[in-house]
C-alpha cells in the first residue's frame, strides 16, 4: 500500500469514528446531563458552544478525508455538511424523546452551519481553494494553477490560408 493511500484511509476512519461517536453522545441522556450542569447558570450557552465546536470538528474531518481522495469540497458544501449533520442529530433526538421545539431545532441546525463555516475557514478547509478549482481533482491542479483566473489567455496567431 502506498503512503498516500494509507493516509487517506486514516483520515476516512477518523472522520467516521469521530462523527459516529459524537452522534451517539448527542443522543445519550447521560452525556446531556454531564454537559448541562444546572448549577452553572448559562448551561445552555455552554452546550451550544460545545456543539459548534463539535460540528466544526466533524465538518473539517469530512472535508479533509474527502480531500485526501481528491474531492475538494466548496465552502458552501462544508457549511451544509455541518448543518446536515446537526439536522441528523435533531432527528435522532426527536426519535429518542427529546422535547425541544422547532425553534430550538432550527437554532441547533444553524449552530451546525456555523461549525461548518468555521471548518471551511480552517487551514486545509475549502476556503483556500479558488472557486474555479474546487471541482478539479488535486492531481489536475498543478496544470491549472499556473494560470491566474483573472488573466485572459494569450492569443495564438492564426495560420493564414494559402491562396491558390
Amino acid at each position: 500500500m502506498n503512503r498516500h493511500r494509507g493516509r487517506s484511509i486514516v483520515w476516512i476512519i477518523v472522520a467516521i469514528a469521530v462523527s459516529w461517536g459524537l452522534f451517539i453522545a448527542a443522543l445519550s441522556n447521560d452525556f446531556y446531563n454531564a454537559t448541562s450542569p444546572w448549577e452553572f447558570g448559562p448551561h445552555v450557552v455552554m452546550r451550544k458552544v460545545f456543539s459548534v465546536g463539535a460540528f466544526a470538528l466533524v465538518s473539517y474531518l469530512i472535508a479533509r478525508a474527502l480531500a485526501q481522495v481528491g474531492i475538494v469540497l466548496p465552502m458552501q458544501v462544508v457549511i451544509a455538511t455541518g448543518a446536515v449533520y446537526s439536522g441528523a442529530i435533531e432527528v435522532g433526538q426527536f426519535n429518542t424523546g427529546s422535547m425541544e421545539g422547532p425553534w430550538w431545532n432550527l437554532f441547533d441546525v444553524a449552530c451546525g452551519a456555523a461549525g461548518g463555516f468555521i471548518a471551511a475557514r480552517l487551514p486545509g478547509g475549502s476556503a483556500n481553494v479558488p472557486k474555479k478549482l474546487s471541482r478539479v481533482r488535486r492531481t489536475d491542479r498543478r496544470r491549472t494553477s499556473q494560470f491566474r483566473s483573472d488573466e485572459a489567455p494569450a492569443k495564438v496567431p492564426r495560420k493564414r490560408s494559402r491562396q491558390a
